[in-house]
């Protein structure tokens, strides 16, 4: 079986495209409040300066990073 490289841009592109525009019209992935979804979401997302992703277009997935995938008060 073939495997084809597929380039990190590429794969950025298809796992932010989604969240993005579900974000586009929401506050949160799943429901009204914090979910399992967001973390799920805002973990990979904590590395994505230091991995230079192109996040730039992706408006909402960033405006909710910096929103509400922040620290969380205990």
């Amino acid at each position: 079986m073939r495997h084809a490289f597929v380039s990190p841009p590429h794969v950025c592109h298809i796992c932010a495209t989604v969240p993005d525009a579900y974000l586009a019209g929401r506050e949160w992935l799943c429901g009204d409040s914090l979910s399992l979804a967001d973390f799920g979401v805002a973990a990979p997302l904590m590395y994505s300066e230091r991995l230079n992703l192109p996040l730039a277009q992706y408006q909402h997935l960033l405006a909710w990073q910096a929103t509400k995938a922040t620290p969380i008060p205990a």
